[in-house]
């Protein structure tokens, strides 16, 4: 017959803990009936406080610190947890309007044949990529702090424009958005290539400037 264990002077332990204890001598001196079990149950006891005791507070006002602590650890935990989650579901809605613009331009290139360009709402050329002869393939987490912080998770490229720039469909993840991100590759002497991108967009990049019309003189 097992002997029946209690616990005493429990300082350093929540209840909970307390009571999780005791259950885990009493099955250990269950299944140790008819050998020798003390030291198998020091030894596990010793093994349990040390995972789980704490050491007493000092004050009432240490102890409100450390709860305080312990609750915005959680609270951020819990953020952390949902924005993972929502991160995973804008992702999953990505992907699905990948598959769904792939199938759309096969049945284009189907109709109008390989190598047509599409005109955009600006009025230049981008010719569509496919991801087996892009180079800028791959995601990317984009930060952009001109107009407040943003983050923009970058993923499939939608085509190359003519005049050098390459366009990325992406996400906002804070608001789920989908938009384009356009890059442009700068080299070699900047004035010919500036004058080929609109003002307005290197306004909103150089806000420092201002005077928007000094843009107009590049």
């Amino acid at each position: 017959r097992a002997p029946q264990i209690s616990l005493e002077r429990s300082k350093g332990l929540s209840t909970e803990r307390v009571v999780q204890l005791s259950v885990d001598l009493q099955q250990l001196a269950s299944r140790l009936v008819g050998e020798v079990m003390i030291f198998e149950l020091a030894q596990h006891t010793q093994k349990f406080l040390h995972e789980h005791n704490k050491p007493g507070f000092k004050s009432f006002y240490e102890e409100m610190v450390i709860r305080k602590q312990e609750q915005l650890q959680k609270e951020q935990l819990v953020r952390q947890q949902l924005e993972d989650k929502q991160r995973q579901a804008i992702l999953g809605e990505v992907q699905r309007k990948q598959e769904v613009l792939r199938v759309e331009e096969k049945k284009r290139r189907r109709g109008q044949g390989r190598g047509e360009h599409c005109s955009t709402d600006r009025g230049q050329s981008v010719s569509e990529s496919s991801d087996s002869s892009c180079d800028h393939r791959g995601t990317e987490l984009l930060t952009f702090n001109n107009c407040g912080e943003r983050e923009v998770h970058r993923v499939k490229c939608l085509g190359h424009n003519t005049r050098g720039s390459v366009v990325h469909m992406g996400v906002d993840l804070r608001s789920g958005e989908l938009v384009n991100v356009v890059t442009w590759t700068f080299g070699g002497d900047l004035v010919p290539v500036l004058k080929q991108v609109p003002y307005r967009y290197l306004y909103l990049d150089w806000p420092q400037l201002k005077d928007i019309y000094i843009l107009l003189y590049l």
